[in-house]
């Protein structure tokens, strides 16, 4: 099946109709995003190379 013929509006999975709109799907990214972000404290790390051109930690 190509993605031109989905089959999600199929009686079996019991939707009439799916839809939805690339806003919708900006706006709930955003806000779960925003929802997370709000729930854990933000952490930087620095990394800086070493002799050999790796990443160590700062």
């Amino acid at each position: 099946m190509s993605a031109s013929q989905p089959n999600l509006s199929s009686a079996k999975f019991g939707y009439d109709v799916v839809a939805t709109s690339q806003l919708s799907i900006n706006d709930t990214l955003l806000q779960m995003f925003y929802e997370e972000s709000t729930a854990a404290p933000m952490v930087t790390v620095y990394y800086g190379q070493n002799a050999q051109g790796k990443l160590k930690p700062v």
